[in-house]
């Protein structure tokens, strides 16, 4: 690693510093933004992360029973799809969703 660092310039071009600038400028901006809808709008966070041992109790409660699929990756493609409906919904838009959090597998 120190080998790596010793053949890396000493300076940062003008051009390179003036886009990391920028890109920071704008992230803080995004943060800001981010911070003050969970701060101060009505809403809720979509929990929608479900994992493997949850999953069946939350496809039952929406309505499709374990005889409908079989296996995990069936179970995870009907948890794909229950959230692919809830999304699309009209209803479910960013004025009213603060934030979701996801489950990465489905």
């Amino acid at each position: 690693s120190s080998r790596i660092c010793n053949q890396m310039p000493r300076f940062v071009p003008a051009p390179i510093l003036a886009l990391f600038s920028a890109h920071s400028s704008i992230m803080a901006s995004v943060k800001q933004e981010q911070l003050n809808k969970v701060e101060f709008q009505d809403g809720f966070f979509a929990a929608l992360d479900q994992s493997g041992g949850s999953t069946p109790k939350a496809l039952k409660l929406y309505g499709i029973e374990e005889s409908e699929y079989s296996g995990e990756e069936q179970m995870f493609d009907k948890v794909h799809e229950m959230r692919t409906r809830i999304i699309i919904n009209p209803k479910y838009h960013g004025a009213r969703i603060v934030g979701a959090i996801l489950f990465e597998r489905t």
